[in-house]
């Protein structure tokens, strides 16, 4: 049985990446969003054993989602990454 995952971040780029990456190691992506209220209505309704979500989004961001997911689900596995882009 593979692990099931969301993934939750505003830059498709990087939504991408992960998804491929997470594919290549047999983690089964059963969605994607692009903010923490997206985050936490596909937790709801697919229940995947873990999220893994950008921290900093704007409008939702990441501490909104995370914060809805645990009101439903305390032992809920959320890992939380903040890339930081850099400008020229």
């Amino acid at each position: 049985m593979s692990i099931r995952a969301i993934v939750i971040d505003d830059s498709s780029d990087v939504k991408r990446v992960f998804v491929e990456l997470f594919q290549l190691n047999n983690i089964q992506v059963v969605g994607t969003g692009s903010n923490g209220r997206e985050a936490a209505e596909l937790y709801q309704k697919l229940r995947p054993d873990v999220v893994f979500m950008d921290a900093m989004m704007p409008k939702y961001d990441g501490f909104y989602g995370l914060e809805k997911i645990r009101e439903h689900d305390p032992k809920s596995s959320v890992f939380s990454n903040r890339l930081n882009q850099c400008r020229r």
